[in-house]
């Protein structure tokens, strides 16, 4: 997914992805603990996006300012055993 900048975190052992190019006054981040979650997540965030740059023009001319994109994150994991890296200073 070229629109998007993709890391995964040894230590929280998630799956981050970081909106590339997007005109947005916040960047947009979404994160999961599956790649496949995170890349639905991503698609919501995409069609999200792209609901906010169809916007009907004023009497004016002039367009509503699309409100910037949330920051989404997947729900409260639930703890499981420690990461072997996470006691590795």
């Amino acid at each position: 997914m070229p629109a998007w900048l993709v890391l995964y975190s040894l230590g929280n052992r998630r799956f981050y992805a970081i909106a590339r190019h997007w005109e947005t006054a916040e960047p947009v981040i979404v994160c999961d603990d599956t790649a496949e979650g995170l890349e639905a997540r991503m698609r919501e965030e995409e069609t999200a996006f792209a609901r906010t740059l169809s916007v009907s023009p004023l009497p004016n001319g002039h367009h509503d300012a699309p409100s910037p994109p949330r920051i989404v994150t997947s729900p409260t994991r639930v703890p499981g055993p420690p990461h072997p890296y996470q006691w590795v200073a």
